[in-house]
């Protein structure tokens, strides 16, 4: 399960979007003449409703992409923030510290065409952000993979920009707003359009031979890395990790501009034999015999492998 603050965050979006959605379509029932746009902003709040609930539950600590977006001033606190500031303009206080409904009138007043279609756009990036999110880290997150590549990075480009690109939007609504997954094509198309919008760009890929060689799932990935590099080589600055592979070293050698760096494996293992050695020294296990210490230490180094 996710940690409790994480959970706490995702009960709390939902809550205050359900009240809301209950605001909306009560209005909707209640008063006569009710306005389309209202109509829109329900609808999309009760979207939002169905990703949040495909996101409660899950283990976060699990699923990169969706932890990084619950993080303090990430996309669920944003998202938060303004369904906290729709809320706010569906009451009013009494002057008693009571909340009451406002009147078709007020409504009127509170909220313009205008109005309305912002926080409908709000919504719908929000939605939007979150599908991808989930999107990426349950194509398949046991693994390195080129749709979780491509996903992943249109995610974290799209956390830097102040708005959600349209080719996104659109791509989302093709997907049956998000209850169909895209297609690698489709997410190459978005993250090219996304990564032009930037004027320099770093992007880190840890562990590409983790990436599994059968079904050819490693060459798509070394050739998802060449196109990025292609579409706008100047402006991206890539450092990649991996362990000594023939095919991963002969597909990015013409792509280095500056020379590759062999880490010793030897000193790692040392690294991990103190990150192991200070762990056995906690209180949790205070009890083990030093000579079980000692050997569980020299087990994990060995079997580490400079990894």
């Amino acid at each position: 399960m996710a940690g409790i603050g994480e959970v706490a965050s995702i009960i709390t979006v939902i809550q205050i979007s359900t009240q809301v959605l209950s605001w909306c379509q009560e209005y909707i029932a209640n008063v006569k003449g009710a306005t389309t746009d209202v109509r829109r902003l329900g609808d999309g709040v009760n979207d939002l409703i169905g990703v949040l609930k495909r996101i409660e539950g899950l283990d976060l600590a699990q699923l990169s992409n969706l932890s990084w977006l619950s993080e303090p001033g990430g996309q669920l606190e944003r998202c938060k923030g303004h369904l906290d500031e729709l809320a706010a303009k569906l009451y009013q206080g009494d002057g008693k510290g009571q909340m009451r409904r406002v009147g078709l009138r007020a409504l009127k007043w509170h909220f313009t065409s205008k109005e309305v279609e912002k926080y409908v756009k709000i919504i719908d990036g929000h939605k939007t952000m979150l599908t991808l999110a989930l999107t990426a880290d349950q194509t398949d997150h046991t693994k390195q993979n080129s749709k979780s590549l491509i996903s992943s990075l249109i995610t974290q480009l799209c956390c830097r920009r102040p708005d959600i690109p349209k080719i996104l939007k659109d791509l989302y609504q093709t997907c049956q707003n998000g209850h169909q997954n895209p297609s690698v094509k489709e997410l190459k198309a978005v993250l090219s359009a996304i990564l032009g919008s930037f004027e320099s760009i770093y992007i880190i890929l840890d562990a590409l031979d983790e990436c599994p060689l059968g079904g050819g799932e490693r060459e798509r990935l070394l050739t998802a890395i060449h196109e990025i590099h292609d579409w706008s080589n100047k402006r991206i600055h890539m450092l990649v990790t991996s362990r000594v592979e023939i095919d991963i070293k002969h597909e990015l050698e013409y792509l280095l501009t500056e020379p590759p760096i062999c880490i010793d494996s030897a000193l790692v293992d040392e690294d991990i034999g103190v990150h192991v050695r200070s762990q056995l020294n906690t209180s949790r296990f205070s009890k083990w015999p030093a000579s079980i210490k000692q050997e569980v230490e020299l087990a994990l180094t060995a079997q580490a492998n400079g990894m």
